[in-house]
Protein backbone atom coordinates (compact mmCIF):
# COMPACT_ATOMS: atom_id res chain seq x y z
CA UNK A 1 0.00 0.00 0.00
CA UNK A 2 0.91 3.62 -0.31
CA UNK A 3 1.94 5.97 2.03
CA UNK A 4 -0.68 7.94 3.27
CA UNK A 5 -0.31 12.02 3.18
CA UNK A 6 1.69 13.96 1.15
CA UNK A 7 5.91 13.68 0.83
CA UNK A 8 6.17 15.33 4.00
CA UNK A 9 4.90 13.64 7.41
CA UNK A 10 4.01 10.50 5.70
CA UNK A 11 2.64 7.88 7.62
CA UNK A 12 2.22 4.43 6.99
CA UNK A 13 -1.27 2.38 7.31
CA UNK A 14 0.13 0.19 9.91
CA UNK A 15 1.37 3.26 11.67
CA UNK A 16 -2.25 4.69 11.60
CA UNK A 17 -3.84 1.73 12.80
CA UNK A 18 -1.09 1.30 15.58
CA UNK A 19 -1.81 5.03 16.42
CA UNK A 20 -5.92 4.48 16.74
CA UNK A 21 -5.04 1.61 18.76
CA UNK A 22 -3.22 2.57 21.00
CA UNK A 23 -6.09 4.83 23.10
CA UNK A 24 -8.54 1.98 22.96
CA UNK A 25 -5.94 -0.68 24.77
CA UNK A 26 -5.39 1.91 27.07
CA UNK A 27 -8.97 2.38 28.14
CA UNK A 28 -9.45 -1.50 27.71
CA UNK A 29 -6.53 -1.59 30.45
CA UNK A 30 -8.26 0.88 32.87
CA UNK A 31 -11.72 -0.30 32.11
CA UNK A 32 -10.37 -4.15 33.27
CA UNK A 33 -8.12 -2.75 35.98
CA UNK A 34 -11.47 -0.69 37.58
CA UNK A 35 -13.67 -3.85 37.18
CA UNK A 36 -11.06 -5.50 39.51
CA UNK A 37 -10.54 -2.76 42.10
CA UNK A 38 -14.51 -3.36 41.69
CA UNK A 39 -14.12 -6.82 42.27
CA UNK A 40 -11.85 -6.83 44.96
CA UNK A 41 -13.95 -4.33 46.79
CA UNK A 42 -17.24 -6.02 46.43
CA UNK A 43 -15.61 -9.29 48.34
CA UNK A 44 -13.71 -7.23 50.77
CA UNK A 45 -17.14 -5.76 51.61
CA UNK A 46 -19.23 -9.15 51.53
CA UNK A 47 -16.75 -10.58 54.12
CA UNK A 48 -16.76 -7.78 56.32
CA UNK A 49 -20.56 -7.86 56.38
CA UNK A 50 -20.29 -11.55 56.73
CA UNK A 51 -17.94 -11.25 60.16
CA UNK A 52 -19.64 -8.29 61.39
CA UNK A 53 -23.37 -9.66 61.20
CA UNK A 54 -22.93 -12.08 64.55
CA UNK A 55 -21.51 -9.28 66.07
CA UNK A 56 -24.56 -7.07 65.20
CA UNK A 57 -26.87 -10.25 66.26
CA UNK A 58 -25.23 -10.41 69.29
CA UNK A 59 -25.96 -6.80 69.97
CA UNK A 60 -29.89 -6.52 69.44
CA UNK A 61 -30.03 -9.50 71.34
CA UNK A 62 -30.96 -13.25 69.41
CA UNK A 63 -35.35 -13.94 69.73
CA UNK A 64 -35.51 -15.36 73.83
CA UNK A 65 -37.11 -18.95 73.42
CA UNK A 66 -40.67 -19.48 74.80
CA UNK A 67 -40.10 -21.03 78.15
CA UNK A 68 -41.12 -24.17 78.37
CA UNK A 69 -44.80 -25.59 80.17
CA UNK A 70 -44.41 -26.09 83.62
CA UNK A 71 -44.97 -30.18 84.42
CA UNK A 72 -48.48 -30.53 85.68
CA UNK A 73 -48.62 -31.19 89.88
CA UNK A 74 -49.09 -34.74 90.96
CA UNK A 75 -52.00 -35.87 91.85
CA UNK A 76 -53.21 -35.43 95.44
CA UNK A 77 -53.28 -38.47 97.56
CA UNK A 78 -56.70 -37.28 98.65
CA UNK A 79 -58.45 -35.93 95.72
CA UNK A 80 -61.63 -34.65 97.20
CA UNK A 81 -60.99 -33.64 101.37
CA UNK A 82 -63.86 -32.30 103.42
CA UNK A 83 -62.31 -30.54 106.01
CA UNK A 84 -64.13 -30.20 109.37
CA UNK A 85 -63.32 -28.35 112.86
CA UNK A 86 -63.81 -28.10 116.38
CA UNK A 87 -63.21 -25.22 118.71
CA UNK A 88 -63.61 -25.14 122.60
CA UNK A 89 -63.27 -22.77 125.17
CA UNK A 90 -62.80 -22.68 128.61
CA UNK A 91 -63.21 -19.53 131.11
CA UNK A 92 -60.36 -19.70 133.51
CA UNK A 93 -60.11 -16.83 136.80
CA UNK A 94 -56.48 -16.45 136.01
CA UNK A 95 -54.44 -14.34 134.37
CA UNK A 96 -53.04 -16.32 131.10
CA UNK A 97 -49.62 -15.94 131.65
CA UNK A 98 -49.87 -18.03 135.21
CA UNK A 99 -52.77 -20.27 133.33
CA UNK A 100 -49.93 -21.34 131.01
CA UNK A 101 -47.36 -21.64 132.91
CA UNK A 102 -49.58 -24.64 134.87
CA UNK A 103 -51.03 -26.17 131.52
CA UNK A 104 -48.95 -24.46 128.69
CA UNK A 105 -45.73 -27.18 128.68
CA UNK A 106 -45.95 -29.85 125.60
CA UNK A 107 -46.30 -32.67 127.95
CA UNK A 108 -48.47 -31.07 130.31
CA UNK A 109 -51.39 -32.61 128.08
CA UNK A 110 -49.84 -36.18 130.96
CA UNK A 111 -51.61 -33.70 133.94
CA UNK A 112 -54.95 -32.51 132.04
CA UNK A 113 -55.87 -35.39 129.43
CA UNK A 114 -54.05 -38.52 131.48
CA UNK A 115 -51.63 -39.38 128.53
CA UNK A 116 -47.90 -40.58 129.09
CA UNK A 117 -45.67 -37.96 127.67
CA UNK A 118 -42.03 -38.18 126.38
CA UNK A 119 -40.37 -35.11 124.68
CA UNK A 120 -38.48 -37.76 121.72
CA UNK A 121 -37.17 -34.93 119.61
CA UNK A 122 -36.19 -30.98 120.03
CA UNK A 123 -36.70 -29.63 123.72
CA UNK A 124 -39.97 -28.74 125.54
CA UNK A 125 -41.39 -25.45 124.90
CA UNK A 126 -39.69 -24.76 121.76
CA UNK A 127 -40.81 -24.91 118.22
CA UNK A 128 -40.39 -28.49 116.63
CA UNK A 129 -40.34 -30.43 119.58
CA UNK A 130 -41.98 -33.31 119.12
CA UNK A 131 -44.12 -35.49 122.13
CA UNK A 132 -44.82 -39.32 122.21
CA UNK A 133 -47.90 -40.72 123.98
CA UNK A 134 -48.61 -43.73 125.20
CA UNK A 135 -45.52 -44.47 123.21
CA UNK A 136 -47.42 -44.39 120.15
CA UNK A 137 -48.91 -41.16 118.81
CA UNK A 138 -46.70 -39.28 117.20
CA UNK A 139 -46.74 -35.01 117.76
CA UNK A 140 -44.33 -32.31 116.63
CA UNK A 141 -45.19 -28.47 117.10
CA UNK A 142 -45.29 -26.82 113.66
CA UNK A 143 -45.86 -23.25 114.69
CA UNK A 144 -46.30 -21.99 118.81
CA UNK A 145 -46.10 -18.07 120.23
CA UNK A 146 -45.76 -16.94 124.02
CA UNK A 147 -48.99 -18.42 124.73
CA UNK A 148 -50.40 -20.98 122.18
CA UNK A 149 -48.84 -23.72 120.37
CA UNK A 150 -49.73 -25.27 116.76
CA UNK A 151 -49.24 -29.63 116.63
CA UNK A 152 -49.69 -31.80 113.96
CA UNK A 153 -49.30 -35.95 113.12
CA UNK A 154 -47.14 -37.65 110.92
CA UNK A 155 -48.83 -39.88 108.12
CA UNK A 156 -48.23 -43.41 108.84
CA UNK A 157 -47.87 -45.89 105.92
CA UNK A 158 -51.11 -47.74 104.63
CA UNK A 159 -53.38 -44.82 106.56
CA UNK A 160 -54.89 -42.04 104.47
CA UNK A 161 -53.20 -38.99 105.95
CA UNK A 162 -56.26 -36.68 107.53
CA UNK A 163 -53.97 -33.53 107.66
CA UNK A 164 -55.10 -33.59 111.81
CA UNK A 165 -53.73 -30.59 113.35
CA UNK A 166 -54.56 -29.13 116.83
CA UNK A 167 -53.42 -26.00 118.77
CA UNK A 168 -53.84 -24.64 122.63
CA UNK A 169 -53.84 -20.98 123.48
CA UNK A 170 -54.29 -19.68 126.54
CA UNK A 171 -56.62 -15.95 125.18
CA UNK A 172 -56.20 -13.08 128.13
CA UNK A 173 -59.55 -11.97 129.20
CA UNK A 174 -58.77 -8.58 130.92
CA UNK A 175 -55.74 -8.50 133.72
CA UNK A 176 -56.96 -11.48 135.51
CA UNK A 177 -58.86 -13.89 133.43
CA UNK A 178 -58.03 -16.21 130.25
CA UNK A 179 -60.24 -18.09 128.05
CA UNK A 180 -58.15 -21.58 127.28
CA UNK A 181 -58.92 -22.22 123.27
CA UNK A 182 -58.72 -25.33 122.12
CA UNK A 183 -58.45 -26.02 118.13
CA UNK A 184 -58.82 -29.08 115.69
CA UNK A 185 -58.51 -29.25 112.33
CA UNK A 186 -58.62 -32.45 110.14
CA UNK A 187 -60.42 -34.56 106.66
CA UNK A 188 -63.30 -36.44 107.41
CA UNK A 189 -63.26 -37.42 103.45
CA UNK A 190 -62.24 -41.21 104.32
CA UNK A 191 -65.40 -41.83 106.18
CA UNK A 192 -68.95 -41.38 106.10
CA UNK A 193 -71.78 -39.52 107.35
CA UNK A 194 -71.90 -41.61 110.43
CA UNK A 195 -68.51 -42.06 111.25
CA UNK A 196 -68.23 -38.12 110.57
CA UNK A 197 -70.71 -37.32 113.57
CA UNK A 198 -69.02 -39.86 115.58
CA UNK A 199 -65.29 -39.26 115.28
CA UNK A 200 -66.55 -35.51 116.20
CA UNK A 201 -68.86 -36.47 119.40
CA UNK A 202 -65.88 -38.21 120.65
CA UNK A 203 -63.19 -35.82 120.26
CA UNK A 204 -65.76 -32.71 121.66
CA UNK A 205 -66.06 -34.92 124.77
CA UNK A 206 -62.75 -35.67 125.47
CA UNK A 207 -61.44 -32.50 125.21
CA UNK A 208 -64.04 -30.72 126.98
CA UNK A 209 -63.19 -32.63 129.80
CA UNK A 210 -59.28 -31.88 129.25
CA UNK A 211 -60.02 -28.13 129.23
CA UNK A 212 -62.55 -28.81 132.12
CA UNK A 213 -59.05 -30.55 134.02
CA UNK A 214 -57.07 -27.23 132.97
CA UNK A 215 -59.45 -24.95 134.33
CA UNK A 216 -59.12 -26.83 137.57
CA UNK A 217 -55.09 -27.55 137.39
CA UNK A 218 -54.69 -23.53 136.53
CA UNK A 219 -57.01 -22.18 139.28
CA UNK A 220 -55.55 -24.25 142.22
Amino acid sequence: MGAVGGSRGLIAPSQAVAADYAPRKRFQSFRGNTMNSLNRLAVRGALVCALLAPAAAFAQGAPAAAPAAPPAPAPLVVPNPVYDTIELEQMVNKPAKEVWAKVGKFCDIEAWFGLKCVITAGQEGKLGAVRTLNGTTIEPIVSMTELSYVYTQPVRQGVTPNLYHGSLEARPVGANQTKLVYQMFYDVSMLDAAGRAAAKANRVTRFTAGLQKMKEIAEK
